[in-house]
């Protein structure tokens, strides 16, 4: 945010919009998306999604999808440096939105099993799980949520696309497209932001994020079931 004020038409991303043609997006512009992105989810989740939990603690939205890619290109001054996937854009707005609306976001990659997914779901309390469009993923979800029926209800709810976030023609302002103006949630510095998940054993000291602390867990994750780091 603080980008989009002071140098809003800096470039803060550059793709290949079609092959051989180059768009940059500015920190406005992508701060717009961002904005799509908490008006999304807030409608998703909901008010009662958004409360605190009985403990105090925020909720935590899930994220399973497949919207991470990203490709680097050589270094330029027509390009800034690296070219992205218009998904890994749409990906990191996401996060970004959720973090504004209150919530602890948590991005699960999609190569676990379904056992693994319910499990780093079930760990995390994560009661909202957005869900990219492919079949793969749509799959396994819901054999993620079946399998936990008995412990807990997750709601899914299909991911936004990039053309959601930043639609060809800026004067919608309907449903998905209504932006924003301020943020949405009274955020506290000392709040969890983001939880990653390890299969390994991991401690603080492993941690390389400034001003991040660690929730220390008591066991350790392994492939078939991860282990949920939070991070504030």
């Amino acid at each position: 945010e603080w980008h989009s004020k002071y140098s809003p038409r800096h470039p803060a991303y550059v793709y290949e919009d079609s092959p051989g043609k180059l768009k940059e997006l500015d920190w406005q512009e992508v701060m717009r998306g961002v904005r799509r992105a908490t008006a999304f989810e807030r409608k998703a989740v909901g008010d009662a999604g958004l409360a605190r939990m009985e403990d105090g603690k925020a909720p935590v939205i899930s994220v399973l999808a497949a919207l991470g890619e990203f490709h680097f290109i050589s270094f330029n001054s027509d390009t800034n440096g690296c070219s992205r996937h218009s998904d890994t854009i749409t990906y990191t707005c996401l996060l970004v939105g959720a973090m504004r609306t209150g919530c602890i976001i948590f991005p699960i990659s999609v190569r676990n099993s379904h056992a693994a997914v319910s499990h780093l779901l079930l760990k995390t309390g994560s009661r909202h799980l957005l869900v990219s469009a492919d079949q793969a993923n749509q799959l396994l979800a819901d054999a993620a949520v079946k399998e936990l029926k008995s412990e807990m209800e997750v709601l899914v709810h299909d991911a936004p696309v990039f053309e959601d976030l930043f639609p060809p023609e800026e004067g919608d302002e309907h449903g998905l497209y209504q932006i924003e103006d301020e943020v949405s949630a009274k955020l506290d510095a000392d709040d969890h932001a983001i939880i990653f998940h390890s299969s390994g054993e991991e401690n603080s000291s492993n941690l390389r994020w400034p001003r991040s602390t660690y929730e220390h867990k008591s066991y350790s994750g392994t492939t078939a079931f991860p282990k949920p780091i939070f991070i504030k």
